[in-house]
């Protein structure tokens, strides 16, 4: 994910006014990625996961996973995201 944030491929979000942007928390069995709402990005983070499933020997489990978009994005820029990603969203 460094390698991706150092060649801006992905942004991250920020949480407030002049902290770092954060692109990813993880956790013992849960991982969770902050990214633009742009294809690039969403690609990004696909290839992350592709990367880590390649490395570890597991397999991330796209029907458990999903993803959640920022109020006011824009209709057909979620719908480009999801067909992508093949992922469902969830309402925040």
């Amino acid at each position: 994910m460094r390698k991706f944030e150092s060649n801006s491929l992905v942004q991250g979000q920020q949480v407030s006014r002049g902290a770092p942007p954060i692109s990813y928390l993880l956790f013992v069995d849960d991982s969770i990625f902050f990214c633009k709402e742009s294809n690039e990005e969403a690609k990004a983070v696909t290839e992350v996961l592709r990367d880590c499933e390649e490395v570890s020997g597991q397999q991330v489990n796209f029907n458990k996973s999903s993803v959640t978009f920022r109020k006011g994005i824009q209709q057909q820029c979620k719908e480009e995201i999801l067909q992508d990603l093949d992922i469902r969203e969830v309402l925040a």
